[in-house]
């Protein structure tokens, strides 16, 4: 049902460009083309040539006013503009998106996580919780990454948005020095290089391209389920793994340990095969996430989101569907009123 709620809104959006199209380069072809048709004797084809003299007024008129339909339609009244839906991508320093991992929110009087990311896009209610001063860490691999949220209100970063009316918010959360994230392995690096290319990222085997104008040192963070078979740069063997290893770590329930190795200017290749244990766990305890996920929900007004997001989407869906027909009823109205004018009188 809802794939066929959207294949219709699709359907709807793609009549609308067509007809915008047609109307903006073929608006006075139109018109003459009413214009003739209206003058053909006998009021043959007068109702055909008002319509279209009708079609082009109104959709040339009102079709660039959709987007302030669609807004009055998604702004509630009801609604306090003070909390508004905040959404937004989960991205590195690079700019590349983080599909895994988990968050940590400290707040005035605690902590929460890890909350996992599913996602490197999030959308939340910036209600209660989030209007306090918060930090957010990306906390992966016994590590507590910063972010650019940082002692601040989430609901304070909209203050702009909101000042003109908007409910929708987008605020991208940048982790710093973490690179990826996946499976209980986390490669970092300080400073951050300024590019990376992860060209594969398997269980077995990771590859990765940098460029840096600067030293700087690559971080290897793997759980305990992880051992490094070899590292490589630029093709070139590491002769023993441990003289490379930095500290051992504990998060939640998992242990691991974190590699350093020293990469300098330039573009280097890093290769590093692992083994993998697979009756171990590479991720936290489930037990730790539900219960960061219900403290949350202590905190936040999950039902109203859910509420909130449903409305959205179902103005999305009916909206273009909605704002066509409009029109076309517009168009309809006009079109009898052009048609049923016998003759244009002057009166001196």
């Amino acid at each position: 049902m809802i794939m066929g709620s959207i294949s219709a809104s699709l359907y709807a959006f793609t009549i609308m460009y067509a007809i915008a199209t047609l109307v903006r380069y073929s608006f006075w072809t139109l018109i003459m083309i009413g214009l003739a048709l209206m003058a053909i004797p006998f009021r043959i084809s007068r109702g055909a040539g008002a319509f279209l003299i009708a079609f082009a007024l109104v959709f040339n008129t009102a079709l660039p006013l959709y987007i302030q339909f669609a807004k009055m339609l998604i702004i509630s009244e009801d609604k306090e503009l003070s909390t508004p839906i905040i959404f937004g991508n989960v991205i590195n320093m690079a700019r590349q998106p983080l599909y895994t991992g988990y968050i940590g929110l400290e707040y005035p009087s605690g902590y929460i996580g890890p909350l996992p990311v599913y996602s490197s896009v999030y959308i939340i209610s910036a209600t209660g919780f989030l209007q306090q001063n918060l930090t957010m860490y990306y906390d992966v691999c016994g590590h507590q990454f910063y972010t650019n949220i940082s002692r601040a209100s989430m609901a304070s970063l909209c203050k702009s948005m909101l000042q003109t009316n908007a409910p929708l918010c987008r605020v991208d959360i940048m982790v710093y020095g973490l690179i990826v994230y996946r499976e209980g392995i986390a490669l970092h690096a300080m400073p951050f290089p300024k590019s990376v290319n992860i060209t594969t990222f398997t269980s077995t085997y990771i590859e990765v391209y940098t460029d840096s104008d600067t030293e700087y040192s690559f971080y290897i963070s793997i759980v305990d389920s992880y051992t490094i078979k070899s590292l490589k740069i630029d093709g070139k063997s590491i002769s023993d793994v441990n003289s490379v290893f930095k500290y051992k770590w504990y998060w939640y329930n998992l242990n691991g340990k974190t590699y350093e190795i020293s990469i300098p200017p330039g573009v280097h290749r890093i290769e590093i095969e692992l083994d993998k244990d697979a009756s171990s766990n590479i991720e936290p305890d489930e037990t730790y996430v539900y219960e960061a996920q219900l403290a949350l929900m202590d905190y936040s007004n999950a039902p109203g989101l859910l509420d909130e997001i449903t409305r959205i989407m179902y103005i999305d869906v009916v909206g273009a569907a909605l704002y066509t027909s409009l029109l076309l009823s517009i168009s309809v109205g006009l079109a009898k009123l052009l048609g049923g004018v016998s003759r244009i009188r002057v009166i001196p």
